[in-house]
This record gives structure tokens, sequence and C-alpha cells, in this order.
């Protein structure tokens, strides 16, 4: 008998085993939006050449942080806290301005968000955690406190002050690699207005804190070198919203009038607190015992501070051809390029 072959069926469209791997890419595509959902849409365009640049450099401009009314709802609030300071106010340019009857002429103050739910309620829900996270790679951000600086470039005084070479980290009772200040700009001004950072300069040793009215170092850390100018530093133009995410050991400082700024300090994942150093008379933050054990994650004390953002996509994230002048719609920005000439 004559074997007849049998023809296959035809089948329209995709073949079968495609479908099941279709179902499963659209289901994890389904899943990484709705994760990413959570994330704040200043964080969301952060890709890994920022992330590379930031641990490079220990400075990033992150633009349109905060939308402008969010930027006048702060201003307001500034405002406030300005005319009726806490018990941490300071003016670091004191004197009387030719022609002024202003108070003061570069005010600073710090932990306002203790006392302007506002500002604690913008420092734990706004976006400035998750961009905070996202460049320190690490999975959470805890808030750690707040400082306002206002430095009016039209008051004379303020305008012929310097701010003293700095790192933020000599003045905290903390410990680790992942934590960082996110000043955020409350207006515009050009690089020779702001603060100058010192690239790279997270990565040396540890400076002796100064105190920012005299530039004196601190008494109680005579084993450490103090800071000095450098010979070459970088600077940002800025608009109002815009932030200026910089590690807490980065030195920087400079003659810079930027007017308001509103600075959050975050602590990642590797952040614990340090009893000695908080013992040792030389570091003013935390301005009180919090509690807590030599060691212990600072977000043990959630009170104090509270854990503000933990990342949905932390360790899930693949490479992204996304450079970061794409990311600037082709807006060659010199920080974003990484070129500090």
């Amino acid at each position: 008998m004559q074997s007849r072959a049998i023809a296959a069926p035809i089948t329209r469209g995709r073949a079968p085993a495609a479908r099941p791997r279709l179902l499963v890419a659209a289901l994890a595509l389904h899943h990484a939006r709705a994760l990413s959902s959570t994330i704040p849409r200043a964080a969301k365009r952060l890709t890994e050449a920022h992330v590379e640049k930031y641990s490079r450099d220990g400075v990033l401009v992150v633009r349109n942080v905060v939308d402008a009314a969010a930027v006048d709802e702060l201003r307001a609030v500034v405002e406030g806290c300005v005319a009726s300071p806490g018990p941490f106010a300071e003016d670091l340019a004191p004197g009387v301005a030719p022609g002024g009857d202003q108070k003061w002429n570069y005010f600073t103050d710090l932990e306002l968000s203790t006392r302007h739910p506002a500002l604690r309620a913008f420092a734990t829900d706004g976006a400035a955690a998750a961009v905070a996270a996202r460049l320190m790679d690490s999975e959470t951000a805890t808030f750690f406190y707040d400082q306002l600086f206002v430095k009016p470039r039209e008051n004379e005084i303020a305008r012929a002050a310097s701010t003293v070479w700095h790192q933020d980290l000599s003045y905290w009772a903390i410990d680790g690699d992942q934590i960082c200040s996110v000043a955020i700009a409350l207006d515009d001004h050009a690089s020779d207005e702001g603060l100058y950072f010192v690239p790279g300069s997270h990565r040396g040793d540890e400076r002796a804190p100064v105190h920012f009215a005299t530039g004196k170092p601190y008494q109680a850390a005579a084993g450490l070198a103090p800071p000095t100018a450098p010979a070459a530093a970088t600077s940002f133009d800025v608009s109002a919203g815009d932030a200026i995410v910089f590690d807490a050991r980065l030195l920087h400082g400079g003659p810079g009038s930027f007017g308001r700024s509103l600075v959050l300090r975050f602590a990642g994942d590797d952040v614990r607190f340090s009893r000695s150093r908080f013992e040792s008379g030389r570091c003013a933050i935390p301005t009180a015992d919090p509690g807590l054990a030599d060691g212990a994650a600072l977000s043990e004390s959630s009170d104090d501070f509270p854990l503000c953002f933990r990342d949905p996509l932390f360790g899930k994230r693949g490479s992204t051809p996304v450079s970061v002048v794409e990311w600037s719609k082709g807006v060659a920005v010199s920080e974003e390029r990484g070129d500090f000439s």
C-alpha cells in the first residue's frame, strides 16, 4: 500500500509556541509599569549614566525636581521661617548692610520641618527622597534633617561673604557611603552665583568641621586637617525647582550669592548612627540624642528619621541605552556631560 504524506494544518498568525512567551513579556511589562508608577517623575528620568556620574564626581544637577506651583508654596513657607526663626538660626554674615533694615544678611536655620508641617510633608513625601535613593544606588532613602540657606545677591554684606569650604559629613554623627544632600533652588542663579563643588573630593580624607561664621575648626576636631580652598572647582547654572544633589563627603563652598536654597539630607541603606562621633563633641547633628545604639539604622528612630522611599525597581533595572544627553533631549548641559571646563 502506498503511503501518503499528511499535510500539516495551516495556522494563521504567530506560531503557538510564541504565544506564551509574548504573554509573559506583556505581563512583565505591565508589572514593571505598575511598579514604576510609584516612582516620582524626576527620579524615573534618571538613568545608569546619571548614577555612574554621581558615583564618580559626587555631584549632579537634577532638573525640575519641584514644579513651579510647589516652588511658590515653598517660598511662602520660607518667608515664614525667616520671620520666625528657630533655636538654631544664625546669621553667617552679621552686620548692618548700607541702607538696609533687614534682620538677616546670610540666614541659615535647620530642622525647620519639625516646626512646619508643610516642610515635613515635602521632605518625606516629595520627589527628593526618590532622587536621592536612585543616585546613591540605594534601595531606600531615610530623611535625616533639613536646612535652609538664604543668601540674597542684593544684600551687600551677604554678597561679600563666602561660604566656608567644608564637607557636610564632618558635622554629622553617622557613618556610611550612601549619604547625600539635595539642595533645592528656590531662585534662579547663574553658575558664578552658586556654590562651588570639587568633583571627586568625596573619595578623599575627612576634614575637620569648621564654624561657618568664622571659618575656624571645631576645637574637638584637632586631630583632623582643616579644609582648604581648592585650586579648581565647578558650579552650575540652575533654575528654581532644580536640585543639586551631592555626596555628604564632597568639598564645597565659595562666594556665590544663590538666593534661597532648601537642603534636604538623606541616608541610604548602609548608613548607621555613630555614638562615638555623637559623643566626640565635634558633630553638631543630630542636635539631640536620638536614643539610638551605636551602629543602628537611622530608621529605627522612625519619628526622628522616617523612611521616606523604597525603590520598587531596585535590583530589577537592566542597563539602559539612554545617554545623559538624550535624557536632556539633546541639550548638552555642561554638568550632565561631565564637562567641568
